[in-house]
């Protein structure tokens, strides 16, 4: 049987509508049901019922069978022609079982008889109230999920749009520079190809060098950062690579603004800096080194990889600004 308490913390957030004629009982079972429901409105026979239940919704109806007016019987019959689904608990006396065969077909949950047994009481009110909780969780969580689907469909729709319109950028943008495609590596100069090979052992260095440090200084810092702005300097030199060469230089601005974030999260970023310095060499090798067919291949992968880093280090700073309240 559950405690008083258990059956409480089932109850207390539920409404409650309390059909009885006879004083007596209406006022201890009152008395009652205002310790445990969050609001008990009251009624003096089935029709004052009705008429309440007409102006509100509650999430349980208790009725006494015999009253004037209008019996629990009519009362239930009434809630249940609008297509009412409130559960219902019965109150009836022994001389009215006869009456329980119609109840039940009306659905009606549980039935209590008189005088009322207050264990009998309890686990009806826990049985039927678990049931309404329950009911009330479950259509809650379908509404969230639905309201996330709903999210979800808009944000897929604003990604496919968004997407659609950088595809028609970039097939604008290979027609214009289809021309600077098919002449780009004649510009490369030696000098510019000998810079990145040594860009990209240096900063192979200077990464493994990272990992192996317990603490980096803000002077080693700045020379990665500086590398990866000369970097951004010598590819930026070409018309075709622009784009790829100022997200270069971000990164190294980047890194140099939020200095104290990468220097204290230094080995959340050793796989990301490993992977983009191997993107940067794969890009060197197969556009500055040989000529390709496809010279604009490894952009997105190179401004992804930058965003992902950037992202990073600007969430670390954003969250040592939030305000702590305890």
């Amino acid at each position: 049987m559950p405690t008083l308490r258990e059956l409480q913390a089932t109850t207390s957030s539920l409404t409650v509508l309390y059909a009885e004629d006879e004083e007596l009982l209406r006022q201890g079972m009152t008395s009652s049901l205002e310790k445990l429901f969050r609001k008990v409105d009251v009624a003096v026979d089935g029709e004052e019922a009705w008429a309440m239940s007409q102006d509100q919704n509650y999430d349980l109806i208790i009725t006494d069978i015999s009253m004037p007016n209008m019996d629990g019987i009519s009362l239930i019959q009434h809630l249940k022609k609008q297509n009412s689904t409130v559960p219902t608990i019965v109150i009836s006396a022994h001389n009215e079982i006869d009456k329980l065969i119609t109840l039940i077909n009306l659905g009606v949950e549980r039935f209590i008889t008189k005088p009322v047994d207050k264990t009998k009481l309890i686990e009806a009110l826990y049985s039927v109230c678990s049931a309404i909780v329950n009911t009330k969780r479950a259509l809650e969580y379908k509404r969230e999920l639905e309201s996330k689907v709903r999210i979800l469909n808009t944000q897929i729709k604003k990604d496919f749009v968004r997407l659609h319109k950088e595809h028609k950028k970039t097939q604008t943008q290979n027609t214009q520079s289809s021309e600077q495609q098919d002449s780009y590596f004649a510009l490369i100069t030696v000098e510019d190809k000998d810079e990145l090979r040594d860009l990209n052992e240096e900063l192979d260095y200077d990464i493994l060098l990272a990992f192996q440090n317990n603490k980096l200084t803000a002077e080693y810092v700045e020379r990665l950062a500086n590398k990866y702005q000369n970097y951004g300097a010598i590819v930026s030199r070409y018309p075709i690579f622009t784009h790829v060469g100022t997200n270069l230089s971000l990164l190294g601005r980047s890194i140099t603004d939020n200095m104290d974030a990468f220097i204290e999260n230094i080995q959340n970023y050793r796989d990301l800096l490993e992977s983009f310095n191997f993107v940067l060499i794969s890009f060197r090798q197969n556009v500055w080194e040989e000529e390709s067919s496809t010279p604009n291949f490894y952009d997105p992968s190179i401004i992804s990889d930058i965003a992902l880093i950037s992202n990073m280090l600007n969430h670390v700073v954003d969250d040592e600004n939030e305000i702590e309240f305890f």
